[in-house]
């Protein structure tokens, strides 16, 4: 059934269009790809100067939620390529990044361009791997487990951004997911 959809999709989409491997966690996809989607839509609401206004993440204002978000997406991004390469994986250091107090005083356009290209070019890592691809891992991180990562990371953003969004008004399923 989903063969049939695919290529009905392709048909539509044309021939260069991409699709998930049928391997790929699809539920996971969507949940990240929904939380990319939720974030931008409050990052898209606000005015350049309330981007440099406080967030929930204390020393944080919310250019600095954006932009850990943007440099999430392009490490994981980045990661993934490795492990399919099989190149060294040049990590960030975690969640104090040493770029972000550099990006998070960079103009608001370059901001959200920054969250907006990092999200479709992890978006076309993940349309890009086979079937086998997902199964890779190095050390550390297992392909498949990225599209949960990202969308906890996602989701957990769109409330340290501080627009007054609660989590009660998440899908049942994200918070499920928060929860754990």
């Amino acid at each position: 059934m989903r063969e049939a959809g695919q290529r009905t999709g392709r048909f539509r989409a044309g021939d260069g269009a991409r699709s998930d491997s049928d391997l790929a966690p699809s539920g996971d996809l969507l949940l990240a790809r929904r939380g990319t989607a939720f974030f931008a839509r409050l990052l898209n609401a606000l005015p350049d100067p309330e981007l440099y206004q406080d967030s929930c993440v204390p020393g944080w204002q919310r250019c600095h939620v954006v932009a850990s978000v943007g440099l999430h997406a392009r490490e994981l991004a980045n990661e993934i390529e490795a492990i399919r390469t099989g190149t060294p994986v040049v990590k960030l250091s975690g969640s104090v990044l040493p770029e972000l107090r550099e990006y998070a005083t960079i103009p608001a356009r370059a901001l959200r361009h920054l969250f907006s290209h990092s999200a479709v070019h992890l978006n076309v890592v993940w349309r890009d791997l086979s079937d086998a691809e997902w199964k890779m891992s190095n050390a550390e991180t297992l392909i498949s487990h990225t599209p949960l990562e990202r969308g906890k990371v996602i989701w957990e953003a769109a409330l340290k951004i501080n627009t007054g969004v609660s989590a009660s008004i998440f899908p049942e399923d994200v918070k499920r997911v928060l929860h754990n």
